[in-house]
């Protein structure tokens, strides 16, 4: 049982991270006129991007003490409450600080 939970987990995260990289490049336009700014997709994937680049050797040092398991729910449980950020972000650096 634990076995099947971290693989879903593990599977949920990739596919997690791809959406969460190509939506915002989707929705980009109405993300920028609803909060006003002028800028393009790329800026709004390239911050997760330098966040998961900065991130890396974090997970790894977790996933070293703590194990695989532990790493992938944190990861995740960061990853969900960022998204839940995201949507609540009212102005363009609360945007940028929770994509990251």
């Amino acid at each position: 049982r634990e076995e099947s939970l971290g693989i879903t987990l593990t599977v949920l995260g990739g596919m997690h991270y791809g959406y969460n990289l190509a939506i915002p490049a989707v929705a980009a336009k109405g993300i920028a006129a609803s909060l006003g700014l002028h800028i393009d997709e790329g800026y709004l994937t390239s911050i997760t991007l330098l966040g998961a680049l900065l991130g890396s050797p974090l997970a790894g040092a977790v996933a070293e003490t703590s194990g695989r398991r532990m790493s992938t729910i944190l990861g995740e449980s960061l990853s969900v409450l960022g998204a839940v950020a995201c949507s609540l972000a009212s102005s363009p650096t609360t945007l940028a600080v929770t994509r990251f």
